[in-house]
Order: structure tokens, then sequence, then C-alpha cells
């Protein structure tokens, strides 16, 4: 609970100074994107059960606001680590397949740089659907209708946020986890963040390879 208030924390931070200047809005975006996957990161570890009894509640206060369905999010998340590296039945092989440029070796600081520009948006969408439903979608509206009426424009950083820093976030914690194409089927060791990837590595997400060997449950 600490680290999902304090993921909260960042993103009325960096809410507030972005309505200071329009200048502020973009990079702002970006911070608060990086809270987005911090928050969907909390959810992972509550699909797991990891997050205490109240781990269903933790689950969609993370998922809700990003327009993601828990029940959904877990099919796709745990036929991940039922069938690792299988090209048919891993969701994430699927999405490393359908946007292979974006993933095979160099990795360019480009894709990177698109992530943070949102026009990386479709693979976004294409990985959304599998984890949303139409009740997932609701909750979503009926929560940006609220925030609107509470903070008018200013609201829509958040949608920006989803299609620029969380993305980033995403991409760069997942190229530290597997590399599906030339080492299908395995995980990479962990190793700890230091300051220049914490970001992206939080909550212990970066301890991937234990969480493989250790939480292969689909409750």
């Amino acid at each position: 609970m600490f680290a999902f208030l304090a993921d909260w924390l960042a993103v009325i931070l960096f809410g507030a100074i972005a309505s200071v200047s329009l200048w502020a809005v973009w990079p702002c975006a970006v911070a608060i994107g990086f809270a987005q996957h911090a928050l969907g990161e909390i959810g992972h570890q509550s699909a797991h059960k990891q997050t205490g009894r109240f781990h269903r509640i933790l689950m969609w206060l993370c998922f809700a606001p990003l327009a993601i369905d828990p029940a959904a999010y877990k099919r796709f998340h745990f036929a991940h680590h039922r069938h690792l590296g299988d090209k048919r039945l891993d969701p994430e092989v699927d999405v490393a397949f359908a946007f292979q440029y974006r993933w095979t070796e160099p990795y360019r600081r480009l894709d990177i740089a698109l992530d943070l520009l949102g026009l990386h948006v479709d693979e976004s969408l294409y990985v959304l659907r599998r984890m949303s439903s139409m009740r997932a979608l609701l909750i979503y509206a009926v929560l940006m209708g609220m925030a609107f009426a509470l903070l008018g424009p200013l609201v829509l950083i958040w949608p920006l946020a989803s299609m620029t820093g969380m993305i980033a976030a995403h991409r760069l914690r997942a190229r530290t986890e597997h590399q599906h194409f030339t080492e299908p089927g395995t995980t990479l060791p962990s190793v700890a963040p230091t300051w220049l990837t914490w970001a992206y590595l939080p909550h212990g997400v970066w301890m991937h390879k234990a969480h493989h060997e250790g939480r292969n449950d689909h409750a």
C-alpha cells in the first residue's frame, strides 16, 4: 500500500507541475507514464497474490485506471508463465513477433524515442485488446469523466502518459526479462537496478528470474 500511495503521489506531483505551463505537459506526462507502469507492476504482483489479503481490491485499484480488466490480465499473464517462449501459446511472444522490428537486435535508441513521442501507441493498443474488456473500458470512461469534472482538460495528461512514458517503461523493463527470438523459453538473470534503471524496474520487478522460478501459479 505504501508503494501504491507513493506512485499516486508521483502522479499528483507531476500533474501539478504540468498545470503550471504547457511546456511541462509532455515531460510530466512521461513521468506519470512511468508511475503508471509502476502501478501496473503492483497489479501484477497482486495477480500473483503477493500483496496480502486484499490483493483482489489492490489489483482493481491498479488496473482499472489503465483500462485493464484483472481477469483478462490474468489470462494473458499466466498463459505467459505456463507457455514461456512458445510462439503459439505465449502471448508475450505473440506481441514480440507482431512487432518484431521493434524487439530484435540491435536494440535502437530510436525505438525508445518513438515510444516517448507516442508513436508506438499501436503496439500498446494491440496488447490492451488482450488485457481489457467492455467492463474495464466502461470503468475507465467513468473514471476519466469524473476526473475531467474535477480537473478539466488537465486530466488528458493521463491518456497521454499511457501513450508515452508507460510504453517506454514497459519496453525498457521487458528487455531485461526475456530474449524471445534468440533465447526462447528462458528468463534473463536478474540484475539489481541502478540509479539509471530504478524508474522502470520498480517494486522488485527486476527479480524477474526468481519470479518465474517461484511464482508460476495461475489461481
